[in-house]
């Protein structure tokens, strides 16, 4: 859950609903507040991710994530795919310490 929710603000910081001091909040909160890692794990492939995250309950039309934004947490339906993958390639990867955003 922790890995989701601090992938969740990178994507809503790729979809312009967040700045990276707001992506770099929930962040510390997961590291600092819940000492939880919000690291991926190594190795992961980013094309069968968004394969997955296509079947996820919380699937309306496309990608659906719900994402912090100006009037709180929302549900966003058809998230582009390039947007998704742009999010993966900004989480910080497991080395087995957590990390708060650049």
């Amino acid at each position: 859950v922790a890995i989701g929710l601090a992938y969740a603000a990178r994507v809503a910081h790729e979809l312009g609903r967040i700045d990276l001091d707001r992506v770099r909040e929930h962040d510390r909160v997961i590291v600092d507040a819940y000492g939880l890692d919000n690291s991926l794990p190594t190795g992961l492939d980013h094309d069968e991710l968004v394969d997955l995250m296509g079947r996820d309950k919380k699937v309306v039309n496309g990608l659906t994530f719900v994402l912090d934004g100006a009037n709180g947490v929302e549900t966003v339906a058809d998230v582009p795919a390039d947007a998704v993958r742009r999010a993966l390639t900004r989480m910080p990867v497991a080395d087995g310490r957590a990390r708060i955003s650049p």
